[in-house]
């Protein structure tokens, strides 16, 4: 099954068409939206769309992890060493309340009583 997705001057049009703004001043408004977003968060400030949801930094400490590099012929045994990997920042994206519970109605349209009865289905 094919997902449906939207493109973004998709939903500019929804949005000149429900709101009269010209189209025109919209593709001028969205990259700067993004823009003061991108930089909100470069500065490490959280970001809070209300009705939607917080866009934020998440710091990942620096850590070591094991791989395999071969396999001991004589012993039959994978080789391993250790890989240091630096920390990072990630952006993470949480959404709302009011958000959750749009997605969660959608989900109880589509799929009736069976998203909330997972116990069941794989109680088998």
């Amino acid at each position: 099954m094919k997902t449906k997705h939207k493109t973004g001057i998709e939903i500019l049009n929804a949005v000149a068409k429900k709101t009269g703004v010209p189209l025109n001043q919209l593709k001028i408004a969205l990259p700067v939206f993004w823009s003061e977003i991108l930089e909100a968060i470069q500065d490490g400030t959280e970001v809070r769309i209300h009705g939607f949801g917080r866009f934020y930094v998440n710091d990942r400490p620096g850590h070591y992890q094991e791989i395999i590099t071969g396999w001991d012929k004589k012993t039959n045994k994978p080789v391993r060493d250790r890989m240091y990997c630096r920390p990072k920042k990630r952006v993470r994206f949480r959404p709302m309340k009011y958000f959750k519970e749009a997605v969660a109605e959608l989900n109880i349209k589509t799929f009736g009583d069976q998203a909330f009865n997972t116990k069941e289905r794989f109680r088998k």
